[in-house]
Parts: C-alpha cells; sequence; structure tokens
C-alpha cells in the first residue's frame, strides 16, 4: 500500500522532504498534463500520490484520513488545488 510505504519513509527519516503530501486525481484528457505537473512537484520534495476515484467527496475522505495537506485536481487539462481540512 502506497500510504503505508510513505508513512514508513516519513516516519523513519528515510528521506529528506517538506513533509508535504500530495493526492493527485485526474480524468484521461488531462493525463499527460498531470504526470508533467506531479514530476515537478516530486522533484520540489513533494510526495505526490495518483489515485483513481469516484467523486472528490471520496478523495476528499481518503485523503483527511490518510495524512494529505492538499488534493491536486485534473480536470478537462485545467488544475485546481484543494487544501485538506
Amino acid at each position: 500500500d502506497v500510504d503505508t510505504l510513505t508513512d514508513y519513509v516519513i516516519n523513519n527519516d528515510l528521506i529528506s522532504l517538506k513533509n508535504e503530501k500530495y493526492l493527485s486525481i485526474t480524468d484521461s484528457e488531462s493525463f499527460v498534463k498531470a504526470t508533467l505537473n506531479n514530476d515537478t512537484f516530486r522533484d520540489n520534495g513533494i510526495i505526490v500520490n495518483e489515485m483513481k476515484f469516484d467523486s472528490i467527496d471520496s478523495a476528499v475522505k481518503y485523503a483527511k484520513k490518510n495524512g494529505y495537506s492538499k488534493i491536486i485536481e485534473y480536470k478537462n487539462n485545467n488544475i485546481s488545488i484543494k487544501e485538506v481540512r
């Protein structure tokens, strides 16, 4: 499970990072843009996990439960970043 591995790495200081974890969701039209943008986030020390959800509400629930600070939503080749609260 990606989250278990991410938590293990963070909790054991195995890598240096900004302690930010983003959840990325995308539609099929925006897949290439999402991949390129997410690589840029990763290059800047942010953990980005790409996952599929049926709705933004499902993604928010998952993000809250698993310690994500933001959700990056790619839709119709547009990007929006939402704070997880």
